[in-house]
């Protein structure tokens, strides 16, 4: 499917909005203009995107919680609005990240340690869970095919990690 980059851009009314650019495998770009993945009245901030086999996943923050959408490979948004993955409730969710995985893709975020959820290649969001209760500064998720791999960690030093093995 080439590439798609996520960025962040200020709107008209001074607000960071989420925009995906698709570009394919010779370096074209295929949206020049961008595609709006969040509304233009609220801040976004910390996209991340992966390809999740038949479709891209992209996640940010907002005010209001952690925000999911999907698209095609066409550039498509598959969701008629982004879901609220995560609820913004004290102590508030940050930094997400999403991963693929064998039958769609793992998000994950920081909240009195690592959480993650995950979302189906129909768009449905799995229940919450929290793998590493921990004082968090970053986190990053990998996956090689059969399992999951958490970090956390503070000061560029992996502090804990977990393995999650996905059937």
């Amino acid at each position: 499917p080439g590439l798609l980059v996520v960025h962040l851009s200020e709107s008209a009314t001074f607000r960071d909005v989420v925009w995906a650019t698709r570009i394919d495998p010779n370096g074209v770009v295929l949206d020049p203009s961008g595609i709006r993945l969040s509304p233009t009245n609220v801040d976004a901030s910390d996209p991340d995107v992966v390809w999740a086999g038949s479709q891209w996943v992209v996640v940010w923050s907002e005010p209001s919680g952690i925000m999911v959408t999907r698209l095609a490979a066409d550039g498509t948004v598959l969701d008629a609005t982004p879901q609220v993955a995560v609820v913004a409730a004290f102590p508030l969710p940050s930094r997400p990240r999403v991963n693929r995985g064998p039958n769609g893709a793992l998000l994950s975020w920081l909240r009195q340690g690592v959480e993650t959820r995950t979302l189906s290649a129909q768009g449905v969001l799995g229940a919450p869970q929290q793998w590493i209760a921990d004082t968090s500064i970053n986190h990053d998720i990998a996956w090689n095919g059969s399992a999951f791999l958490l970090t956390n960690t503070i000061r560029n030093s992996i502090v804990s990690f977990r393995t999650l093995v996905q059937r």
